[in-house]
């Protein structure tokens, strides 16, 4: 999974979207690069609980990175939506 976000940080290289968090009462969505939230998806996953998801600036692109820590054999779930992201996930296997 972790090299499937390595991937997708190259492909959206250039890319700014929102970075949703989930734990923080005070800042529901960050302004981010796509590309640094993905590469450093597995820190921002301990920091704001069992997840990181993003969201293009026009919001029509989106991913969810789930991690299930009681599942052995589908540790990490993804899921990827829109135009473009999903397209892009699929030329990185």
């Amino acid at each position: 999974m972790f090299r499937l976000a390595s991937c997708m940080a190259e492909r959206l290289s250039n890319e700014h979207g929102f970075f949703l968090t989930k734990l923080s009462e005070d800042c529901g969505a960050v302004d981010v690069s796509v590309s640094t939230l993905l590469r450093h998806a597995a820190s921002v996953i301990r920091f704001d609980g069992d997840s990181v998801s993003a969201l293009s600036k026009d919001r029509k692109e989106g991913l969810l990175i789930d991690r299930n820590p009681d599942d052995p054999e589908q540790a990490y779930e993804v899921t990827l939506w829109g135009g473009r992201w999903p397209l892009l996930a699929l030329a990185c296997e």
